[in-house]
């Protein structure tokens, strides 16, 4: 993952060496006799590499322009926060000032991305870069379907609930997460039916009457 502007520029520097040198090698090995066929097989290690590079280089321009994605269950944490750092177009410098920390600090961090973060580290960076985290759930509900329902995902007696929930901390992000899922391992037990009953048993581990 590219976490600055040294390194994207660096990156730049060598996609561009890399195209360089693929195209100087195909036209030796042309050169050579060999088909264009024995030329790919003997040039995708090369463009493997090459294209994993080019990866990196767009997701660092869509960073800069925004670009974030989604967090699954908190999984990722840790390049989230390095991403809504570059997507805030703060540099590691101007994150360490606004911790309170040095910017080797923040460098080793990311450079590790945040293994080990606790709730509390995590929500400080949240605060420092004035972002807000929001929370989705989905999940799949079983359902009786009438005689001759279109048979694709309702077929199956399958459909999909959407609840939005916004969080002001991102504990309370993080217990909403463990109760979801625990309330789906009920209903996946059988000890809950139905989605009304799985929603009342979360709320019941969140301890909230709304």
């Amino acid at each position: 993952m590219i976490r600055n502007e040294t390194e994207y520029q660096e990156a730049v520097g060598r996609l561009e060496q890399e195209r360089a040198r693929l195209e100087q090698h195909g036209q030796h090995l042309l050169g050579l006799g060999l088909n264009n066929d024995d030329v790919k097989r003997a040039l995708d290690p090369l463009r493997t590499f090459h294209l994993q590079l080019e990866d990196e280089v767009q997701g660092y321009e869509r960073l800069k322009r925004g670009d974030v994605g989604e967090l699954l269950n908190l999984h990722g944490l840790g390049r989230t926060l390095v991403a809504l750092r570059i997507a805030k177009g703060l540099t590691q410098r101007e994150l360490a000032g606004l911790l309170g920390v040095h910017e080797s600090q923040v460098s080793r961090d990311e450079r590790n991305e945040y293994h080990g973060i606790t709730v509390e580290r995590a929500a400080k960076i949240l605060d420092a870069i004035n972002v807000r985290m929001r929370s989705a759930f989905e999940q799949p509900v079983q359902r009786d379907v009438p005689v001759g329902a279109d048979q694709t995902t309702a077929g199956r007696g399958i459909v999909t609930q959407k609840t939005t929930t916004t969080f002001t901390t991102l504990e309370e992000a993080s217990r909403f997460v463990a109760a979801v899922e625990a309330g789906l391992a009920d209903a996946d037990a059988g000890r809950v039916h139905g989605s009304a009953a799985v929603v009342a048993r979360v709320r019941k581990r969140l301890g909230s009457a709304t």
